[in-house]
């Protein structure tokens, strides 16, 4: 009996879900304004950087199954607690890195860029489950919400730092149901969103290694500097190419997924090659805009090259010092002259103090 619950719950488990129609990726003309404004909502749920791993695909390339499916899992586990050991000096080198900051910046700077969005009230938070995002959507007030819920980390081989994010807009009213009440989460499924939309900024090590171990230490290196530098030119790209997200249109989608536009793979995101992406490299995917660079091409990398000059000038006053520590052996020379009185008192260095009160 137990070995059918197990075989029934895998079956079910790996059955083909039904397919739920995407949330469009268009705001459409009329759909920009929304009556009495919406609220925006800036969600950074995690307080450090996290890890990422490459997907074991030993089942898929099986052909499926209860004992490959294991197997993925076992690998999956193992590939995550390296992961976690190797970032953990990373970690505490970027202790006081302010995402949230960077995020709420980011997103002045896209409604600066897209003032249609028209927000009555911006808010920050922390909740980025479902249930979170919709009780926001009932205390906000507004008709609509516009989520913007970012995340950050490390690609699979820790060889570029990433910024990623997500866009929803999510309508206070619940969607309209035949049968019974809908949940107040279904506002927040795909086929009951307003928008949602996607944007993946990476900036990558150059010549990186395929091993972890040595590809955080370049991350790590100067209090984590090289890190916080690529972290604040992702943030910065972000703020770059979501308004150019949200300015899309239908004819817009057409011309970037045309056969014209070369098929090529940024980092794990594949899609069509875009214009207008100096210094790196953006394309258009079913996740929306990827895009990357390398460390080189960061002028934030700034930083990094100052921290030595500043250590360098106070390492460099003590040896200016030095020769005035000289002077003491220059008076020594005319102090040789009782070394030479002393052979006859070597016998009594110590009476020589108690001498002194005899007079």
């Amino acid at each position: 009996m137990f070995r059918l619950c197990v075989v029934a719950f895998l079956f079910t488990a790996f059955a083909a879900a039904p397919a739920f129609a995407s949330p469009p990726e268009v705001v459409a003309e009329g759909a920009r304004s929304v009556p009495g404004g919406r609220t925006i909502q800036v969600i950074v749920a995690q307080a450090e950087i996290q890890s990422n791993i490459n997907r074991s695909r030993i089942a898929q390339a099986a052909g499926g199954g209860m004992l490959m499916a294991l197997i993925d899992a076992s690998v999956e586990q193992s590939r995550a607690k390296k992961a976690e050991a190797a970032i953990t000096p990373l970690r505490e080198a970027l202790a006081g890195f302010d995402a949230e900051a960077l995020a709420k910046s980011t997103t002045t700077a896209i409604v600066e860029a897209a003032p249609w969005l028209g927000p009555v009230a911006v808010s920050f938070g922390k909740d980025s489950s479902l249930s979170g995002k919709s009780t926001f959507l009932d205390a906000a007030g507004a008709e609509q919400v516009a989520f913007f819920e970012y995340t950050y980390d490390l690609s699979a081989n820790f060889d570029a730092v990433r910024v990623k994010l997500l866009i929803q807009f999510a309508n206070r009213a619940l969607p309209e149901s035949k049968g019974k009440t809908p949940k107040p989460e279904s506002r927040l499924s795909d086929r009951n969103l307003a928008y949602s939309q996607t944007i993946v900024t990476m900036v990558a090590l150059a010549s990186p290694s395929e091993e972890i171990e040595q590809n955080v230490p370049r991350w790590s290196t100067d209090n984590a500097a090289p890190a916080r530098a690529a972290l604040t030119a992702a943030f910065k790209q972000v703020a770059r190419f979501a308004p150019r997200a949200l300015a899309l249109t239908e004819a817009d989608l057409k011309a970037m997924k045309g056969k014209d536009r070369k098929r090529m793979a940024v980092g794990e995101f594949g899609g069509r090659q875009q214009p207008d992406a100096e210094p790196g490299t953006l394309i258009w995917g079913d996740e929306g805009f990827a895009y990357i660079q390398t460390a080189d091409a960061t002028p934030a990398e700034a930083p990094p090259a100052a921290a030595p000059a500043t250590e360098a000038t106070p390492a460099e006053a003590p040896p200016a010092e030095a020769p005035p520590a000289e002077a003491p052996p220059a008076e020594t020379p005319p102090a040789e002259t009782p070394p030479a009185e002393t052979p006859p008192a070597e016998t009594a260095p110590e009476p020589a103090p108690s001498a002194a009160p005899a007079p």
